[in-house]
C-alpha cells in the first residue's frame, strides 16, 4: 500500500506541476473515445439501412397509374334584350337655371304689408327682352301664392294658357297660347301674396322698441343671395 500511495502522490505532484500537459492528455483521451463511439453508431446505421434495402424487391414494386379526365363544358349563350325607355313630350321648362333668351329689363314692384296680421300682398310688372321665339318660360318664386299672371306684347295682351308652381325648382312656369318674339318690349305682370311670419329672409316682420319700451312692428327685407324670390316673383340667380 505504501508503494501505491507513493505512486499516487507522485502522479498528483506531476499533474500539479504540469497542468497544461495534463489538460491536453485528458482532451486527447476524450476525443479518441468520442471518435470510437461515433464510428460504432455509424456502422450500426449503415447495417440497418442495408437490411431495409434488401427487403425491397424492385421487380414487385409498382406505381399506381393516375388517370386524368379532362371535361370540357360549353358555356351557355345568354341573350339580353334591352328596351329603350319610353320618352314623353317636352312638358316645358325644367332646368335649374332660367332660359337665356328671356331677360328682365325693369321691375315695377308694389309690396303692401299688413303688420298686424303678418301677411302681405304685391304686384310686380317686369319689362322683358325676348331674343328668340318662345311659348313658355319660367321665373323664380318661393313661398308665394300667385293669383294672377298677365303677359303684354307691344301693348297687346297675349293670353296665358296656364301657369304652375314648381316647389322643387322654386320656379313659376308660364305657358302662352301662342309663340312670341323676338321682341325688345313685353311686360309680365303678376299678382301675389305671402306671409311675413316665421322667417328672417325675404320679406318679413320684425320688432323694435320705441323710447317708451313698447314693441313696434316693421317690415324688413333680405334679398341676397337668392331670397328675393320669397318676396316677389323675379329672375334670380
Amino acid at each position: 500500500m505504501s508503494r501505491l500511495g507513493a505512486c499516487v502522490d507522485s502522479t498528483l505532484t506531476w499533474i500539479g506541476n504540469n497542468k497544461l500537459s495534463s489538460f491536453l492528455i485528458v482532451c486527447l483521451f476524450a476525443f479518441i473515445v468520442s471518435t470510437w463511439t461515433l464510428a460504432a453508431i455509424n456502422a450500426d446505421l449503415n447495417r440497418r439501412l442495408d437490411e431495409k434495402n434488401n427487403q425491397i424487391d424492385p421487380a414487385t414494386t409498382t406505381t399506381p397509374a393516375i388517370q386524368t379526365t379532362l371535361t370540357t363544358t360549353k358555356a351557355p349563350v345568354v341573350t339580353t334584350t334591352t328596351e329603350e325607355p319610353a320618352t314623353t313630350p317636352d312638358s316645358g321648362p325644367t332646368n335649374l337655371r332660367l332660359r337665356e333668351d328671356v331677360k328682365p329689363i325693369l321691375y315695377d314692384l308694389l309690396l303692401h304689408p299688413d303688420l298686424q296680421t303678418g301677411h302681405f300682398t304685391g304686384n310686380v310688372k317686369i319689362d322683358l327682352n325676348i331674343t328668340s321665339s318662345i311659348n313658355d318660360f319660367a321665373i323664380h318664386t318661393h313661398l308665394l301664392n300667385v293669383s294672377s299672371v298677365k303677359f303684354t306684347l307691344s301693348g297687346s295682351n297675349v293670353a296665358v294658357k296656364s301657369y304652375e308652381h314648381d316647389a322643387k325648382l322654386e320656379q313659376l312656369k308660364i305657358y302662352l297660347t301662342t309663340s312670341v318674339g323676338p321682341t325688345e318690349y313685353s311686360v309680365l305682370e303678376i299678382e301675389f301674396s305671402g306671409s311675413l311670419n316665421d322667417k328672417i329672409v325675404g320679406f318679413y316682420r320684425s320688432v323694435y322698441r320705441d323710447s317708451e319700451g313698447n314693441g313696434r312692428y316693421i317690415a324688413t327685407s333680405k334679398f341676397e343671395p337668392t331670397f328675393a324670390r320669397q318676396s316677389f316673383p323675379c329672375f334670380g340667380m
